[in-house]
């Protein structure tokens, strides 16, 4: 299943969108969101979310749709793909950087007293940098659910999701790491080297029955907690 939105331009006439629910119908799409993008004298343009099993039968839809006197499909695509574009990530300053005093403040020559301070105070990381706040989801995305074993890029948008709830949810900055080794040895290695970066690691979609040496591992050799999601996550919900 997909939902696929339609940006159709219908006269601006009592009865049109009727006509183009109908359609819709007629294709066996289940209609979602209704959103007006814009209203004019002659013609209004909407966004129209449909429920379809596959692409062709979006592509039908659009057919019927089309076939309406005067109604236009101006596009239609995967609504997936739409809020995907781009990625769902990004990294974005606590402060604005407008002055020179504002660049003296974060960067030289303010930001080596808060180093100095760290180097004297290690606990002082917590107040003074985003460690304390941010997580690593590490996976090599040999375990992604419904899809198995597809890599570490293509898992990528998995982990951009789980980064979205962690910001959303809990104010949490996760950051998605792929790590392209399927050996347990590797794979923890890598994790224990960057380990530093974060206040904890989130470990997702690997393949059994590494993941579970792989927990254990970090485990004994991070200060940091170590979330198995695929463990402690599903037994949270359950």
């Amino acid at each position: 299943m997909l939902d696929c939105t339609y940006r159709i331009q219908i006269p601006h006439h009592a009865g049109q969108l009727a006509k183009v629910a109908r359609a819709i119908a007629d294709g066996e799409g289940l209609i979602g969101d209704v959103v007006t993008v814009s209203l004019g004298r002659e013609h209004s343009v909407r966004d129209i979310t449909v429920e379809v099993r596959d692409t062709d039968q979006a592509g039908r839809i659009a057919e019927l749709i089309e076939a309406l006197p005067d109604v236009g499909v101006l596009w239609h695509q995967d609504r997936a793909l739409i809020r995907h574009a781009g990625g769902k990530l990004r990294i974005d300053a606590c402060w604005p950087v407008r002055t020179v005093q504002e660049m003296r403040d974060v960067y030289t020559p303010g930001v080596a007293r808060v180093c100095t301070a760290i180097a004297d105070q290690p606990e002082l990381a917590a107040r003074y940098t985003m460690i304390s706040r941010s997580v690593a989801i590490c996976t090599n995305g040999t375990r992604v659910l419904g899809l198995g074993n597809i890599g570490p890029v293509a898992s990528m948008p998995v982990m951009e999701g789980k980064a979205v709830f962690y910001d959303q949810f809990a104010g949490i900055s996760a950051m998605p790491i792929l790590i392209d080794a399927d050996d347990v040895d590797a794979f923890v290695e890598t994790v224990v080297r960057i380990a530093p970066t974060f206040g904890g690691i989130h470990l997702e979609d690997i393949s059994a029955p590494e993941c579970f040496e792989i927990e254990r591992r970090l485990i004994e050799r991070l200060p940091q907690p170590v979330m198995h999601d695929d463990v402690h996550g599903t037994a949270v919900v359950s």
